[in-house]
């Protein structure tokens, strides 16, 4: 049985892994778009960009992506799903489950929440492992305007999108910051392909932090096209959750 030091790490890991806790906060597109990065902060060095609208609209596939996410005293294993405009989040840690999160998308750019742990906030703008709800729901009320730049992460080309783009202001890694700094700025980095969120990238050093998955352990399924699939006997059938 689990003591209460443990369930109460658990809910802080949720709340991580989620990471709104009640804050508000195709390959040949990216091949076209080398030029100069957007300026987010301290200067970087310089990416190749790729054009957010056109991008989000590129993801079609259904896909599964699964990892882990290693804490000081344990680890976490996360799996994120889409199936058409649905999308879900599962995770559990020293052999409690946090439960599910379930949000779909409509048409015209409105979120709906399908299931919600009872630890968590889920009535915000999705943030953490579930950006791409918010990316896909900007791109389809024709309010997705900018450009990202291109990444690798874990072999793969991802778009880190800046998170002012998203939310007006960044969201913050601890919800109990009450001001802003670069410190505190993550963006979301999506992969190219599939538009699944596989990390998040610290505006204040560049280094992938917060809501990311361990490089070693991530498997991305694309149940769809089935391009560029790794490790495809551990990836679940097409009609699977």
């Amino acid at each position: 049985m689990l003591t209460r030091d443990v369930i109460t790490i658990s809910v802080a890991s949720l709340c991580l892994v989620l990471a709104n806790c009640g804050v508000n906060p195709a390959t040949s597109v990216a091949s076209k778009d080398r030029s100069a990065a957007l300026t987010t902060g301290s200067a970087r060095p310089q990416f190749r960009t790729v054009e957010l609208a056109t991008l989000a609209h590129s993801w079609i596939s259904d896909w599964t992506v699964i990892g882990a996410k290693t804490e000081p005293t344990y680890v976490e294993h996360v799996r994120i799903s889409r199936r058409g405009d649905r999308f879900t989040l599962d995770a559990d840690a020293l052999g409690e489950q946090f439960g599910r999160t379930e949000l779909s998308v409509d048409d015209r750019g409105r979120i709906a929440v399908r299931a919600c742990p009872r630890s968590a906030r889920c009535d915000v703008r999705p943030t953490g492992f579930l950006a791409t709800v918010q990316v896909l729901a900007a791109a389809r009320r024709g309010q997705l305007a900018g450009r990202a730049p291109v990444l690798r992460y874990a072999g793969r080309s991802v778009a880190c999108v800046p998170a002012d783009l998203l939310w007006g202001k960044a969201p913050m890694t601890d919800a109990t910051v009450s001001t802003m700094d670069l410190h505190e700025v993550l963006d979301p980095c999506l992969d190219i392909l599939t538009g699944a969120v596989l990390a998040q990238r610290s505006r204040h050093d560049g280094s992938f932090a917060g809501p990311t998955l361990d490089e070693g352990t991530l498997i991305v399924c694309d149940l769809t096209t089935r391009a560029d699939q790794r490790n495809s006997g551990s990836c679940p059938q097409a009609g699977s959750r």
